[in-house]
């Protein structure tokens, strides 16, 4: 009983008071610190994925198809070249494996990646429709298209996100 009444002393003595009150404004100041530094981390995490899959579109709108229509002049995209194009890069810039897309040790996701959509559309000009976005793009020449869904997680917090990328190869013809 001893503790409980020097407690009560200290809380009615002003410096006891005071003492109380720094320990409330560190322990909220430690708190909102941690919060604002996993926000930070999430922010920087979401970015690192954006930057991932626009650079893995690219990569799929790159896998030119060779052939006839390319000696006519004709750029047209690869679509089984520019799938396997797009996984390997996200998988290396995410730390993915690249056949079944699961984070590895170093990964910036949580869990898997899931492609939502991926598409190539060689037939342009065009309104494409994509059913996950559910809008229309309009298409004017060859590109890729992908929607993903990832889950990233900070220490307290995590973000489910969907994310949508359209990239064109920009070229329609050598003449």
């Amino acid at each position: 009983m001893v503790r409980v009444e020097e407690i009560k002393k200290n809380l009615s003595n002003q410096k006891g008071g005071a003492i109380i009150w720094l320990m409330i404004v560190i322990i909220a100041f430690v708190a909102v610190s941690a919060l604002v530094l996993d926000f930070t981390n999430l922010y920087i995490k979401a970015k690192q994925v954006k930057l991932s899959l626009n650079r893995s579109v690219k990569a799929g709108s790159l896998a030119i198809l060779e052939g006839e229509q390319l000696a006519n002049g004709n750029f047209l995209i690869d679509t089984g070249r520019a799938e396997n194009n797009f996984r390997k890069i996200l998988a290396h810039n995410l730390g993915l494996n690249e056949s079944t897309l699961e984070p590895l040790a170093k990964s910036v996701l949580s869990e898997k990646l899931i492609i939502k959509e991926f598409a190539v559309e060689n037939n342009t000009p065009a309104i494409y429709y994509s059913g996950t976005l559910k809008r229309n793009f309009n298409i004017e020449n060859p590109s890729v298209i992908a929607v993903v869904e990832v889950k990233i997680r900070g220490v307290f917090l995590q973000k489910k996100m969907r994310l949508s990328k359209l990239s064109s190869s920009q070229l329609i013809s050598i003449y």
